[in-house]
């Protein structure tokens, strides 16, 4: 759009020169074709363009930053800029008034037609006006900013096919039938009006400016300069010359019947290359329309031109109003049925499709043609499906053009393979053109590929060159031009074919595992020598390329059978695991690192400085991403006296799995060329979700060996399941991978642990290191055995696996940043602060940035920030924006975020970290109900609207499907999806959180496990948007609790507390510590424990206010004004607080002994972490999430000076549980370590200056421990 992404250089014609504003320069038939009289003569009119300053910020509350100006005219001018709320980019347009014309005039004139242009802007192919300005001068319009390039600028590169013609006129058409519907007409439609998307969609600009630019010049000072020139029309209804109709230059009103004659002038245009009417100047233009006779006909310039259409054209350039078309829906259904038959006839014959997914061995594929079907056993009218994972392709071909594949081949093939696919017959070649032929076999496939993801190609004759040029045509569309990247499109058939098989005469079987190898059909080999040489650029980027098999079935195809040598050896290309395994990690690697635009490894750079970057995982080799690639790379290629065992850690966003996923691509790619190679097995544990009943079986396992084999078997045989429902075979099984752990070349790499243990959280690290020693132990004798471990450097427990070859990949430093994401220069900047720096300096979201340009004095200043930044960007780029939802309103990026924050808290209330579609659309349509009550009752649906808009998304199909494909978030396979890293849920739900605070739906806080890390980020959130903790808050959870019995929304809601610096009024904090002994034990626990916590950090406003209520808390519990059966705990905690208090901060001093804990210390806290029952203590679910959370806790001990009186208290409630059978069992694994007198948790605990005592808690969790 010349306003939207193009500066606006068609309108610098200068269309008076001289004295003589008829004379027109050069051969300026291209000037009356792009520049609007109107506008040229105004340029008169314009009163003195105002200079509007770049960086300027504009509108209520100054919410648009002005960036660039992108367009000019006598109008006014365009500029691109920045929504600085919904960080997106938008085009506004200034309107002047011109000289002598009354202000108010001028400001009802722009308000009313600004009106008429906005009824217009829910249509998909008319440009969308966000918004409208008249609050200073000059007023603007905001409109959507669009990204591509005008039909003119289009054909001043070159001519355009038929068929993109008609698709854009089509689209263009029914915006204009839009407009024409109600009672608006465009008056100034031309190409250079109508916008081409990068995505395809086709927009009409400038709607109602035409009248706007009519009203100035009738009631301005300077019509009369004008009115007097020699063949110039009336400028009431002036448009462009090139496209104007007879009643335009006669000064009539335009209507409808004027927009159809520039439809006819464009779409001559269009197809003879040329304007209906050929002219030197205005004077002769205005005569020859002028003087009805028809422009010279279609036939010689665009012979290919079909006739209905030539037809349409002559009637829409008819100088007579009344004989041309009714309306524009005359002109739509002309032009769709010359599509329909353009594609039909690039079909030839009818393309044959069924599907075999009910297909059984007694029936028989035919390819006789029944109704565009292909005919089989007994249902030829069997619907088209397009469904299955696998799509069969028989491409035929002769000299004579006659069909040569037996009647029931598909039927051999499929049966000897036993898979399920479908099957799309392209019928023999009537022409001897190549290029032609590969036109029309990509038209098949595109035209009938929606979802399969794998392509098998099997061709005879002339199909065979056919195939290997449409392949070779595809390739070179991807190839990189002046040294650019290898543009990746999963869509494109390249990527999509698995595999060629050529039938040819003689015998025998030669298979390239990729497109460079050897063929024995000499007629295709300079086809093939073609492919190999463009595929090298794929090859060298580790890139999928379709394999090429030859297989010699005779003289002809009559000595083949079901059992034949060349059916079964097509049937084993289909399901070889080795390398249906190589040829899918290849490409599913590629494709999830292309969805976070991640392409390459950042290296180092010499001099570049450390920027203080620092390994944080002690004995680790540090390195930056591409050196632990290479350094995998040669392990991997290393023979070893024993399987090797390697651990890949980092912090979160530093590029582990892309690291992983490159290496694994790369060795899938040695594999694919030789077969001897090194194989890897990449288990994404980020998608794992194992059921409760399956991690069972781990239980009953009491050794750490079996433990280990039983582990072991349940990620091979869920990884088995996962990759088999990806793919479409069944081929990969755990014998066969067992067979290839003992004696082959592999690398077995375990990508996400961290996250893996999240989403269960019955498993922990030691689960792993017990996998490893079985398979230390089972594979011993294999040294090409490589184990590969990819896990955050925080995770708690870590050091049972770094005993291991470890490599830590680092932050990037500034200049490594520079190098590899030079557009986001802008944003490194930014990164001052440490913790946003360490965020910042991430490929994970650099890469996002790298996109993103804002204005100079835009900076993120909290993590949250720069999150939200990178999520905008992907929305935006994803064309989702503008998009209409259920009741037709566009679909902003606030609210697309918001029904992702929706996703998250889904996934994190399951916590899962994936989730069936299904479910999430379940989920959601639940999420929104509450909400809608929730507002509904606390009389809130007005400032919750918005809100609840985004979450509706989630309830409607279309858009939910939009959501799950085009954002963050990532499918899994079996139908599920997942985000493309947890930093992204985690924000999400974290923010999803700071909404719950904010609208006061506190019933959600019984969903919420202690997470500390999500409730650290809602905390920031929070006060980044200043809100408070006001008394009404804590009123509506007390009484929630009340109300509802549950035990765990006064604990959760306590752990947002703890864990964030969020502000609390005073009376707030009143209400809730007056509260505390109506709590639940457990709540009652974990609520003083946690704000003493914080308020011994005392790093925020609240902590003084919080500090001096709490001491009245504690005085009351050591004075035993308080009862409650968690009393001989709490007494300690109380003690040990005032103690540190005292000690940090000063005030009185604690005089009374530590109170100690004894028995029935131990019976309260045992009341308090399970159910007591006539039988024992008994263990609920509901007790996990809090023991998991308070196990989490000790992981941090040895490293937060403020947190060892927290820990070790909650180390004693754990102690106790396990004491009486009633822990997690988690416990059993972790307790061990902790408690061990080496460890760095008890040099924590009993080097604690503060309060020493604390040593004494520790020596009661080990006599607990101890006990029989």
């Amino acid at each position: 759009m010349r306003e939207h992404g193009e500066h606006r250089d068609e309108d610098d014609v200068a269309g008076i020169e001289g004295n003589d504003p008829t004379t027109v320069t050069a051969s300026s038939l291209g000037e009356l074709e792009t520049s609007s009289l109107y506008d040229s003569l105004l340029r008169g009119v314009a009163a003195g363009t105002s200079s509007v300053r770049i960086d300027a910020e504009v509108g209520p509350h100054r919410k648009f930053v002005l960036q660039q100006e992108i367009g000019s005219g006598a109008m006014g001018r365009v500029y691109r800029a920045l929504d600085r709320y919904l960080l997106r980019d938008v085009a506004i347009k200034f309107i002047l008034r011109p000289e002598g014309m009354n202000y108010d005039d001028f400001m009802a004139l722009f308000w009313q037609e600004a009106h008429i242009i906005a009824r217009l802007d829910q249509h998909d192919n008319i440009v969308r006006i966000l918004d409208v300005d008249r609050s200073t001068y000059p007023p603007f319009i905001v409109m959507e900013y669009l990204d591509g390039q005008s039909l003119e600028k289009m054909l001043r590169r070159g001519p355009i096919d038929l068929q993109t013609v008609l698709h854009v006129m089509i689209a263009a058409a029914r915006g204009l039938g839009e407009a024409h519907s109600k009672g608006v007409c465009h008056r100034d439609l031309k190409p250079s009006n109508i916008f081409v998307q990068k995505t395809g969609r086709v927009k009409l600009l400038d709607f109602g400016l035409a009248r706007i630019r009519s009203h100035l010049f009738e009631t301005s000072t300077t019509k009369d300069r004008f009115v007097n020139i020699p063949s110039v029309p009336p400028l009431a209804n002036a448009g462009t010359p090139a496209y104007m109709a007879p009643e335009q230059w006669r000064g009539e009103d335009a209507d409808t019947a004027t927009d159809l004659w520039a439809m006819g002038a464009i779409l001559y245009r269009l197809l003879a290359k040329a304007p209906p009417f050929d002219a030197d100047s205005l004077t002769v233009l205005s005569s020859r329309v002028l003087s009805g006779e028809p422009p010279a006909s279609l036939t010689n310039p665009c012979p290919e031109a079909p006739a209905e259409v030539c037809e349409l054209i002559e009637r829409l350039l008819r100088f007579e109003r009344s004989e041309r078309p009714r309306n524009i829906s005359e002109v739509i259904a002309v032009l769709e049925s010359a599509l329909r038959k353009i594609s039909n006839e690039a079909q030839q014959d009818p393309v044959v499709l069924t599907s075999r997914s009910s297909v059984r061995s007694s029936e028989t594929w035919s390819t006789r043609r029944m109704d565009h079907h292909l005919a089989h056993g007994s249902e030829p009218d069997r619907p088209l499906r397009y469904w299955e994972k696998l799509l069969l392709v028989l491409v035929s071909g002769s000299d004579s053009g006659v069909d040569i594949f037996p009647e029931h081949f598909p039927t051999w093939i499929l049966n000897n393979a036993d898979v399920t696919c479908d099957v799309l017959h392209c019928p023999p070649s009537q022409t001897g053109d190549l290029g032609e032929g590969a036109i029309r076999l990509r038209g098949h496939l595109n035209a009938h590929i929606k979802r399969p993801r794998h392509i098998f190609l099997i061709t005879q004759g002339e199909g065979t060159n056919i195939v290997l040029r449409m392949l070779l045509d595809e390739a070179r569309r991807l190839r990189p031009r002046n040294g650019g990247k290898i543009e990746f499109d999963v869509r494109s058939l390249f990527y999509r074919t698995r595999h060629v098989a050529i039938l040819g005469p003689g015998r025998g079987i030669a298979t390239a595992h990729h497109v460079g190898g050897p063929h024995a059909n000499l007629d295709t080999a300079p086809l093939v020598a073609e492919l190999v040489s463009e595929a090298q650029h794929f090859l060298e980027a580790t890139l999928p390329t379709p394999a090429i098999h030859y297989f010699g079935i005779g003289d002809n195809n009559s000595s083949m059978h079901s059992n034949s040598l060349p059916v079964k050896s097509l049937a084993a290309a289909l399901t070889r695991p080795e390398m249906i395994l190589a040829r899918e990690t290849i490409a599913r690697t590629f494709e999830l690192d292309c969805s976070a635009k991640i392409t390459s490894l950042v290296g180092p750079i010499d001099g570049s400085g450390t920027d203080d970057v620092y390994s944080t995982v002690p004995d680790a080799d540090a390195a930056t991403q591409a050196e632990v690639f290479e350094e995998l790379l040669t392990l991997a290629r290393s023979q070893h006296q024993r399987p090797l065992a390697i651990v890949i850690a980092g912090d979160a966003g530093v590029g582990k799995s892309t690291v992983l996923r490159m290496t694994a691509r790369h060795l899938c790619s040695e594999f694919i060329t030789d077969n001897g190679a090194v194989l890897p097995i990449l288990i994404p544990l980020y998608f794992a979700s194992l059921t409760p009943e399956r991690l069972a079986v781990l239980d009953t396992e009491a050794s750490e060996e079996r433990r280990g084999r039983v582990f072991h078997d349940l990620l091979l045989d869920w990884w088995c399941e996962w990759f088999n429902d990806i793919t479409y075979t069944k081929a990969i099984e755990i014998d066969w991978i067992r067979a290839r752990l003992r004696s082959e070349p592999v690398m077995l790499i375990l990508d996400g642990i961290d996250e893996f243990i999240t989403n269960h959280p019955t498993l922990s690290i030691s689960d792993f290191q017990q996998m490893l020693a079985f398979v230390g132990s089972e594979y011993h004798q294999n040294g090409w055995l490589t184990v590969v471990f990819g896990v955050r450097s925080t995770q708690p427990g870590l050091p049972l696996l770094t005993s291991s070859n470890v490599h830590e990949i680092l932050r990037l430093t500034t200049a490594q940043a520079m190098r590899q994401f030079p557009a986001a220069s802008i944003w490194l900047s930014a990164g001052n602060d440490a913790a946003i720096k360490k965020l910042l300096f991430t490929p994970l979201i650099l890469a996002q940035l790298n996109t993103r340009r804002p204005p100079s004095m835009l900076r993120p200043s909290t993590n949250g920030e720069v999150i939200l930044l990178a999520l905008t960007t992907i929305i935006e780029q994803s064309d989702l924006c503008g998009r209409l939802d259920g009741k037709g309103q566009p679909i902003d990026a606030q609210r697309w975020i918001d029904a992702l924050m929706a996703v998250a808290w889904c996934l994190f209330r399951r916590l899962r970290g994936e989730i069936a579609t299904t479910t999430l659309k379940f989920d959601g349509d639940d999420l929104y109900r509450s909400w809608e009550k929730h507002l509904e009752n606390t009389q809130q649906q007005a400032q919750g609207q918005r809100l609840l808009s985004g979450f509706h998304l989630l309830c409607e199909d279309r858009a939910c499907d939009a959501l799950l494909h085009r954002t963050i978030l990532y499918p899994t396979g079996r139908g599920e999806v997942r985000f493309i890293h947890r930093e992204w849920q985690d924000f999400l739900a974290a923010r999803y959180l700071a909404q719950v605070v904010v609208y006061r739906h506190v019933d959600e806080f019984r969903h919420v496990g202690n997470t500390a890390r999500i409730s650290q980020m809602a905390g920031d959130l929070l006060c980044q948007a200043g809100v408070c903790i006001d008394e009404a808050l804590i009123f509506a959870l007390l009484q929630r609790a009340h109300d509802t019995g549950a035990r765990l929304i006064t604990a959760n809601f306590s752990a947002l507390l703890t864990n964030s610096r969020v502000l609390m009024e005073g009376p707030a904090i009143d209400a809730f510590l007056s509260a505390v002994h109506t709590m639940p034990a457990i709540a009652r626990c974990i609520t003083l424990i946690g704000l003493g916590y914080r308020t011994l950090r005392g790093d925020d406003a609240s902590a003084q206010d919080l500090r001096h209520r709490l001491v009245r808390v504690f005085r009351d519990y050591l004075s035993t004004a308080v009862a409650g059966d968690d009393l001989g705990v709490m007494r300690s905690v109380a003690w040990c607080y005032w103690r540190a208090y005292s000690q940090r901060f000063g005030g009185p001093l604690v005089t009374d002994d530590w109170p100690g804990l004894d028995d029935n210390a131990e019976r309260a806290v045992l009341a308090m972490m399970c159910s007591t029952t006539e039988g024992g203590p008994r263990f609920l679910v509901v007790h996990r999430s809090v023991q998991m959370a308070l196990l989490e806790v000790q992981q941090v001990v040895p490293e937060d000076p403020f947190r060892p009186i927290s820990g070790v208290h909650y180390l004693y409630c754990l102690c106790v549980a396990r004491r009486h059978g009633a822990g997690i069992a988690e416990l059993g694994r972790e307790l061990p370590a902790i408690l061990a007198h080496d460890s760095p948790y008890a040099a924590a605990i009993e080097n604690y200056q503060l309060v020493p005592e604390l040593r004494e808690v520790l020596a009661a969790c080990r006599r607990l421990e101890l006990a029989p």
